[in-house]
């Protein structure tokens, strides 16, 4: 492994390099806020999109912390190709430290001609213990918000209620002869889920079929794909991502008949109440557009 400059007294940065994998996976897999995406398994099956500049972050000979990113001309990224970034704090990470620790980054990155830092925390529902400090350390180095979202989020310790509007659609659902499965096939799932991106956005999804498959096939127990099914056709999808005791609906899509029928309703209700019903969340996602400034408000329902 080849040191970098120390930018400061206590911290030393150090540019994430193949050989480092099994140190990297390791941190993750013991971090305060370590999440499976940011395992090298699953961030690497895009490093054809992103100039990976990840970094890791040593208190002497001590690895303390991570740094998921890449660089797009002047501007570092934690994390464009990931949901969430940031700083991955060791499980003994000091408050005391997080100041320092950012300030050193931004000023190894500045030093190697990076102008803008765009910093995506990771959600306070898979901290394994609370590791807030780098909001409060962003705070004091006058970090700007580009924007905010909000998440949909049911706490699975207590009873869980419909809106009346969900329950009319619960209804419809349940009067149409589903069958909820799991499938290892993304075949199944990718398909819906294009047509109604380019149905409603013109666009496609992040995931490529091939990409998807591969990620299924490598996290089995971390990413699972359930299905509606009607009369042995495929109405609808929701692709989880498990991780902590979260269940996050990371795809959601239904067919043009699976939308008149109700196939999300019900198969939401499947997983509420039984596929997920130890986990201690079940996330929904965001509810928000144009990058946190607008509501959908039928989603948010």
């Amino acid at each position: 492994m080849t040191m970098e400059a120390s930018p400061g007294p206590a911290f030393t940065i150090t540019i994430y390099r193949p050989e480092d994998r099994e140190v990297w996976d390791t941190f993750v897999s013991q971090a305060r806020n370590g999440h499976f995406q940011f395992l090298r398994n699953y961030m690497d099956y895009h490093a054809d999109r992103f100039q990976d500049l990840s970094l890791l972050i040593w208190r002497g000979t001590r690895l303390i912390g991570l740094m998921a990113g890449h660089r797009t001309e002047s501007i570092y990224f934690s994390h464009q190709g990931l949901s969430f970034g940031g700083l991955i704090q060791h499980q003994d990470f000091s408050v005391n430290w997080a100041l320092p620790v950012l300030t050193s980054i931004r000023n190894w990155l500045q030093e190697r001609g990076c102008k803008k830092w765009i910093y995506k925390t990771v959600p306070v529902l898979y901290h394994h213990q609370p590791a807030m400090a780098d909001h409060w350390a962003l705070f004091m180095m006058g970090a700007n918000w580009l924007y905010r979202n909000t998440s949909m989020t049911i706490d699975l310790r207590n009873t869980f209620h419909w809106h009346k509007n969900r329950k009319r659609a619960l209804t419809t659902a349940c009067n149409t002869a589903f069958f909820y499965q799991e499938s290892s096939d993304a075949g199944q799932f990718h398909p819906i889920l294009t047509a109604l991106l380019q149905r409603k956005y013109d666009r496609n999804p992040v995931h490529s079929l091939s990409e998807l498959q591969r990620l299924m096939d490598v996290f089995p127990d971390n990413i699972r794909l359930h299905l509606a099914i009607k009369e042995e056709e495929v109405c609808a999808g929701v692709l989880m991502y498990n991780h902590a005791g979260v269940a996050h609906a990371q795809y959601i899509a239904a067919t043009p008949e699976g939308e008149k029928t109700e196939a999300l309703t019900g198969l939401f209700q499947n997983l509420i109440q039984d596929v997920y019903r130890d986990c201690r969340y079940f996330d929904f996602g965001i509810c928000n557009e144009e990058n946190g400034t607008l509501l959908n408000e039928g989603l948010a329902r």
